[in-house]
């Protein structure tokens, strides 16, 4: 992965102060974070497909988008927190209820090794997620294709190093970008709260963070899927 190659090519366009104002403006409101997720799959998609930024453009589209990643992480993202969050709740409303059961006493005293399950689970799900996003990548894609655990799970094995390698340079972005925002957040405590400050700090440069790892994304699927993103 090449992350200065990933940071430059935002800027080979003027769109990404578009893109800028819009993120900001989403953050204001949770119904628009589908748009700007939307835009980072279609920075991935121009990126494959050796072009600059897309432009802002075709809003029911690229909201669409945006919803189909969101629904494809929480998928597999979330599969192992309920593993941890089911028998738990039933812990919880059986003793609130009074009852005292063998069953509740089971699940009360395994919940230490339900909590090591689904985190483990959760920890394969989201490389499994980052796999399955690049089906979203390929042009004409469905997010059923995501969810064919043979074809991501063969994907995974034939590309492990290379998605390794993209998760390091990814999680080195944001956690770069996050101090950034943070010394922006620090540089504003003078004139407001703390935690707004720091707020309004990872919100400036978040979506310039979510840019690169866009291209990055877009540099795997040209390594893992050659034929599948012309």
């Amino acid at each position: 992965m090449n992350c200065l190659q990933a940071f430059a090519y935002q800027f080979k366009s003027s769109r990404w102060w578009k893109f800028l104002l819009l993120a900001i403006f989403a953050n204001l409101t949770l119904f628009g974070q589908p748009l700007v997720v939307g835009y980072g799959l279609r920075t991935s998609r121009r990126y494959v497909r050796g072009e600059d930024l897309p432009e802002l453009n075709s809003w029911g589209s690229m909201y669409w988008d945006g919803l189909r990643v969101i629904a494809l992480f929480l998928a597999y993202f979330f599969t192992g927190p309920l593993i941890v969050f089911v028998p738990a709740m039933i812990a919880f409303f059986s003793e609130l209820c009074g009852y005292d059961g063998m069953i509740v006493t089971v699940l009360r005293d395994t919940l230490p090794f339900w909590a090591i399950v689904g985190s483990l689970l959760f920890v394969a799900g989201a490389v499994m997620g980052t796999v399955a996003y690049l089906f979203l990548i390929r042009e004409g894609s469905s997010l059923k294709d995501c969810f064919r655990r043979h074809d991501v799970f063969g994907l995974l094995c034939a590309n492990k190093w290379n998605v390794a390698k993209f998760i390091l340079a990814a999680f080195v972005v944001y956690l770069l970008f996050s101090f950034i925002g943070l010394g922006i957040g620090w540089a504003m405590q003078d004139c407001m709260e703390e935690t707004i400050a720091n707020y309004i700090g990872i919100s400036l440069v978040y979506p310039l963070a979510m840019l690169v790892v866009s291209a990055l994304y877009g540099q795997l699927a040209l390594i893992a899927l050659p034929k599948s993103v012309d």
